[in-house]
């Protein structure tokens, strides 16, 4: 909330857990098919860097997220709740998605996003084998990613930046600064290992779940 830390906004997840400098009620996220993305950023907080993050200690992230329990106001499950707890500044600060909480902003609401240690979950267009019309598929993806002209307004249609950067730099430059394929934010994201959490998912689950119970 730019008006909660007007005049010392924080910029990180060790920021996210300062509570002495940063006082406030926080929101983090329990959707129920993220399990890995709060013992990924607690490391952040506790110091783990981007590159040394995976295989993930979750003895040192479920130790870090004790920490910050006592603090958290609201766990959100869905986008629509998020948004919500910002705008009834039920929290000072959350973790959110990133094209929910800029409909937020750009509806008046005095958020700023911070995009260091912000996790790179993409989305992707696939082609499913067995598919009734390959062909048919495979000229819309190439259509969609070939028609470089249409990203701008798709692009603000939806909230989230597509993985075209001639689409993308056709907005003003303040407006490509909130998404998060703007290479300045792109650069400092977490990038998942991907592989290794589909291995370790009833681990993880399991984790989360007791701690959260508990």
């Amino acid at each position: 909330n730019t008006e909660t830390y007007a005049d010392n906004p924080p910029d990180s997840w060790a920021d996210f857990w300062d509570v002495e400098t940063y006082p406030g009620p926080r929101g983090l996220p329990d959707t129920g098919d993220r399990d890995w993305w709060l013992p990924t950023v607690a490391l952040l907080a506790d110091g783990v860097a981007k590159e040394d993050l995976y295989p993930l200690d979750l003895d040192r992230a479920y130790a870090k997220l004790e920490e910050i329990r006592p603090h958290i106001a609201v766990w959100w499950k869905t986008g629509n709740q998020v948004q919500q707890i910002m705008r009834d500044n039920e929290v000072a600060m959350t973790m959110a998605y990133s094209g929910r909480a800029l409909k937020v902003i750009q509806d008046g609401s005095p958020f700023a996003m911070a995009w260091d240690g912000a996790i790179r979950d993409t989305g992707y267009l696939a082609v499913l084998k067995g598919a009734p019309n390959p062909e048919g598929a495979m000229n819309f993806i190439n259509f969609f990613y070939g028609a470089a002209d249409g990203h701008p307004g798709f692009i603000q249609a939806v909230g989230y930046a597509t993985s075209s950067t001639i689409g993308l730099s056709q907005l003003p430059e303040d407006e490509q600064k909130l998404y998060a394929t703007y290479p300045a934010n792109y650069e400092v994201l977490v990038d998942p290992d991907f592989e290794w959490i589909g291995a370790n998912r009833d681990e993880l689950r399991e984790r989360w779940t007791n701690w959260l119970l508990q």
